[in-house]
């Protein structure tokens, strides 16, 4: 086993330990999980000024303890209400987005690599996947797909960074907004009336973008079966 193999192995080990320590102390306190929002409010509003801080921290470690990413959201917009609730949500949830992306290409570059060297079909959505990583992304999170594992893999397919964050970045802003407002919601009904435009509007867009990115990618993988497909004979 190589060093780095070696030091993947001790981070894992770390991670996983790291997971069961906090998953044996939420079992232990028996609170149901419908009370953590208003718990998790409180705790923050107890740092005043430096809440907002407090909740982007939070919202960094996250993916280590897979907390869904919904319940800080919606958190927020508890906490500090839709527009500052909007602003540390997008700070935090981007943070913590290019974190898995680093996390999985850490971890899962090398064994994707073999995987597509090995296997065809697994090398064809590797390909369609990086040569369109922007749209992959974006299309990915505005259709609500699992927030962490869309890291995770975009990392270990070796999708380049700044179309993953750019992708993210935009794409996460429809969902986003829907869940601060939702959490804002229960202090102001009349974000209510928000949540439902900002969710329609979200719907249909990811819906027209899902169509578009599905030929964008049969495309890709159609160009790279046929690379001289698109070339037209010399007369």
């Amino acid at each position: 086993m190589t060093r780095n193999n070696r030091l993947k192995l001790l981070l894992l080990i770390l991670w996983i330990g790291l997971f069961g320590v906090v998953l044996t102390i939420y079992l232990s306190l028996g609170i149901p999980l419908s009370n953590y929002p208003g718990l998790i409010q409180e705790w923050i509003q107890d740092y005043g000024v430096w809440g907002g801080i407090v909740y982007v921290l939070i919202y960094l470690i996250r993916p280590l303890l897979f907390v869904p990413a919904t319940l800080l959201t919606t958190v927020s917009g508890l906490a500090f209400g839709p527009w500052w609730g909007i602003i540390y949500t997008i700070i935090g949830e981007n943070i913590s987005a290019n974190l898995t992306f680093v996390i999985g290409r850490f971890f899962g570059k090398t064994m994707v690599e073999r995987l597509t060297a090995k296997i065809m079909y697994i090398n064809r959505i590797d390909c369609a996947f990086r040569n369109n990583g922007f749209m992959s992304v974006f299309v990915m999170r505005l259709t609500h797909l699992p927030f962490d594992l869309v890291g995770y893999l975009s990392g270990a397919c070796n999708l380049r960074h700044r179309d993953f964050a750019l992708g993210t970045f935009i794409g996460i802003l429809p969902g986003l907004v829907t869940f601060v407002l939702l959490g804002a919601s229960f202090t102001d009904p009349r974000n209510l009336l928000l949540v439902i435009v900002s969710l329609v509007t979200g719907l249909l867009v990811s819906k027209w973008l899902k169509v578009h990115g599905d030929r964008v990618h049969v495309d890709a993988v159609q160009s790279r079966d046929n690379p001289v497909s698109g070339i037209k004979p010399d007369s």
